[in-house]
């Protein structure tokens, strides 16, 4: 069995929120570059995501011309 293999079976058995740490972990072990926030992509619901635009929408002025 390889490396990899021998991983993968590891990882079948793991409860998803340590899927989640390792998944971070492995991506911090690669050269690629990411931005500041990739951590946060899909934590939070859409409903979630609605209600905190229509938050900032309402409480910030918005500037449309430059």
């Amino acid at each position: 069995m390889t490396a990899l293999e021998s991983t993968v079976e590891k990882l079948r058995i793991l409860p998803e929120d340590k899927l989640e740490a390792v998944s971070h972990y492995i991506d911090s072990l690669s050269n690629r570059a990411r931005g500041r926030f990739d951590d946060l992509a899909g934590c939070m619901k859409p409903e979630e995501v609605d209600k905190m635009e229509r938050a900032i929408n309402e409480v910030f002025e918005r500037i449309d011309e430059y």
